[in-house]
């Protein structure tokens, strides 16, 4: 089996004579993050900054793919020491009950309860009411922990289906603060 250090000139990829401590004992992961970078993060300052200054309820970082909107999101929740609270879609999150299940999960954290009582309701019913899934991840006894953040990454993977996208809406419009990250903007959200 090739390895990475096949594509080096010889002199480095022999380990005897190498000049990087403990070269030859590295796995192929390792060598790939070094390779990629991946360990190394490039802090954003001034975005930070004018996220800090941004008196906004809701916060959106719309770019293409590969621009940083996760690693800036990452890096400015939690600085501060914010707390937030993270939901990823997926591709699987254009289905309103495994998107709904999804949320749940991630609530639960400070809701807790949501999730048994969500995936319940879900065994018993063929099409899930969009309404009724709101009301069972919105309407709660619990308290929402107060000056939180609602962190959405990859919002547009929830996009393709309207339903997913509307469940998704009414769960973050009843957010106190939310950030999301999308490669397009939100269909719900104004200029």
């Amino acid at each position: 089996m090739r390895t990475l250090d096949h594509l080096a000139p010889q002199s480095y990829a022999d380990s005897r004579g190498s000049s990087i401590p403990g070269k030859g004992r590295r796995t192929v992961a390792e060598r790939l993050t070094a390779i990629s970078g991946a360990g190394h993060i490039i802090r954003r300052p001034r975005l930070t900054r004018l996220l800090d200054d941004a008196d906004a309820s809701l916060l959106l970082l719309v770019a293409p793919a590969g621009y940083g909107k996760t690693t800036l999101a990452r890096e400015w929740a939690a600085s501060r020491g914010r707390t937030s609270v993270w939901f990823r879609a997926t591709p699987m999150c254009t289905d309103p009950a495994a998107l709904a299940l999804e949320l749940a999960n991630m609530l639960d954290s400070v809701r807790p309860g949501i999730a048994r009582r969500m995936a319940d309701h879900l065994k018993v019913v063929d099409a899930p009411d969009i309404d009724i899934l709101c009301e069972l991840l919105l309407d709660t006894d619990a308290k929402s922990p107060s000056g939180g953040w609602l962190v959405v990454d990859d919002y547009h993977a929830v996009m393709p289906s309207a339903e997913a996208e509307r469940l998704l809406e009414k769960v973050c419009r009843a957010a106190e603060r939310v950030l999301i990250t999308s490669r397009e903007r939100p269909s719900w959200v104004d200029a």
